[in-house]
């Protein structure tokens, strides 16, 4: 039988670790591994704090250059047409 031991955290130490705890609780929630949380804001009425993920694993499904390919050719066939506007030129010396 394993002996565990027993660690003793002050209030703070005990936050972060109940704010990881909820990491991963709201992560699987989502349905998402928390290994596949690269990184992320740990924030409570004290403080901000950002934290990257030890147990991130990057995805060899993920193509950054073919991702960003397929958006650079949606924006280009994106071309909204907007009717010229036609306005006489104003004799007001305000204007100029």
């Amino acid at each position: 039988m394993n002996k565990q031991t027993r660690f003793r955290l002050q209030e703070d130490e005990i936050e972060i670790l109940q704010s990881y705890r909820a990491i991963k609780l709201e992560s699987n929630g989502l349905g998402l591994d928390d290994a596949d949380v690269k990184h992320g804001w740990l924030k409570s009425k004290n403080a901000s704090l950002f934290f990257k993920n030890p147990n991130f694993r990057e995805s060899e499904e993920t193509n950054y250059k073919e991702l960003q390919e397929a958006i650079l050719n949606d924006i280009r066939e994106f071309k909204p047409e907007y009717p010229t506007i036609f306005r006489n030129p104003s004799t007001d010396g305000h204007l100029k």
